[in-house]
């Protein structure tokens, strides 16, 4: 199977306060024997997340490296689209499915791949389903 996970369930999933049994179940199933893509704003939204986690002093800085080591341990595959040809595709899926421009990034690839969304935002969730995407 192929996946797209977004910060939101990764997130989700590795954060102490914030992960459940079934969540973190469902991630190690699916990182065990799948393509898992993100694409590049992925790696600058989890640090962003980790970054505020510091700040919220719910993380320090020693358990923030040592889990952003642990992520990039995982075989998650990224997407390497850029540039305005790319652009131009986030701006359509936007328009298109009334997103962000960092959300539609994660269902533009999920499109391409013809993957399963693995996303904790109920706003991505919707358009997944309304272009036919399965969502965990």
């Amino acid at each position: 199977m192929i996946y797209v996970l977004d910060s939101s369930f990764c997130a989700s999933c590795i954060l102490p306060d914030e992960k459940t049994v079934r969540l973190e179940k469902i991630f190690l199933e699916v990182i065990a024997d799948a393509e898992v893509y993100v694409p590049q704003i992925w790696w600058y939204e989890m640090a962003n997340i980790f970054k505020n986690n510091v700040t919220r002093k719910r993380l320090n800085w020693d358990e923030v490296f040592k889990l952003n080591q642990c992520l990039s341990n995982y075989s998650f595959l990224t997407d390497n689209d850029f540039g305005g040809m790319y652009t131009e595709k986030l701006l359509e899926t936007a328009k298109i499915y009334d997103l962000t421009a960092y959300d539609a990034a994660y269902l533009e690839l999920a499109l391409r791949r013809r993957a399963t969304v693995g996303t904790l935002d109920d706003r991505l969730k919707m358009a997944c389903l309304k272009a036919d995407l399965a969502v965990l």
